[in-house]
């Protein structure tokens, strides 16, 4: 249900460049590892590539250019996205 209503968010135009998006992205470590973290993002280009929807973006804090999937997405414009969908009517309570 989460990935099919932000697909109806994207369609609609709900969000667009410098958008927030909160959710778990991948970083590079110090020691040249990789982990997963949660950061904000300024929204600069959505690519949709059949099922697959990723969010492309400059973190707020360091300004790094970053990746957010569709299903890790947690809040849009700083509310929690099943929120943000039912302020458009797009869900139900």
């Amino acid at each position: 249900m989460k990935i099919k209503t932000i697909k109806k968010i994207v369609d609609r135009k709900l969000i667009g460049t410098n958008s927030e998006i909160y959710g778990e992205c991948d970083i590079t470590l110090f020691g040249g590892g990789n982990g997963r973290t949660k950061k904000t993002i300024l929204l600069e280009q959505v690519v949709e590539q059949g099922d697959t929807v990723e969010f492309v973006g400059y973190t707020i804090n360091d300004g790094l250019r970053t990746v957010i999937n569709i299903e890790d997405v947690d809040t849009l414009e700083g509310m929690p996205w099943n929120k943000f969908a039912q302020a458009y009517g797009l869900v139900k309570k």
